[in-house]
C-alpha cells in the first residue's frame, strides 16, 4: 500500500511541476515576444497544443491550466486501476464515481 501512496504523490507532484514549468515558459515567451495573454471563448485542445509549439504564450498558459486540471484525474485513474487489480469493491466504486464526476466537470467546463 505504501507504493500506491508514493506513486500517487509522484503523479501529483510531477503534474504540478510540469504546470509550473509551462507557466514560467509562458511568462518568458511574453517577455521575449512582447505580447500579452488573450482570452479564448472556448478551449480547443488541439489548437492549444499546436500553439504550444509555435511559441504562443496564451496557448502555453492554457496548456499549463490543462495539465493542472488533468493531474488529479490521472491520479484518480491510477488509483481506480490499482483498486481494480486488488479487487477492493467499495474503493473501486468510490474512486470510479469521483473519477466520473471530475471527468464530466472537465468536459462540461471545456465545452462552455
Amino acid at each position: 500500500m505504501e507504493k500506491v501512496h508514493v506513486t500517487t504523490s509522484r503523479i501529483l507532484t510531477y503534474g504540478t511541476v510540469l504546470s509550473l514549468l509551462f507557466i514560467v515558459l509562458a511568462l518568458i515567451e511574453m517577455v521575449l515576444l512582447k505580447s500579452s495573454i488573450e482570452a479564448y471563448s472556448s478551449v480547443d485542445i488541439i489548437a492549444i497544443l499546436n500553439g504550444l509549439f509555435s511559441m504562443n504564450p496564451t496557448d502555453t498558459l492554457y496548456c499549463a491550466l490543462l495539465v493542472i486540471i488533468f493531474t488529479p484525474i490521472a491520479s484518480l485513474l491510477y488509483l481506480t486501476l490499482f483498486f481494480l487489480t486488488t479487487k477492493d469493491i467499495p474503493m473501486i466504486i468510490f474512486s470510479f464515481t469521483v473519477l466520473c464526476i471530475l471527468v464530466s466537470a472537465v468536459i462540461i467546463g471545456l465545452g462552455s
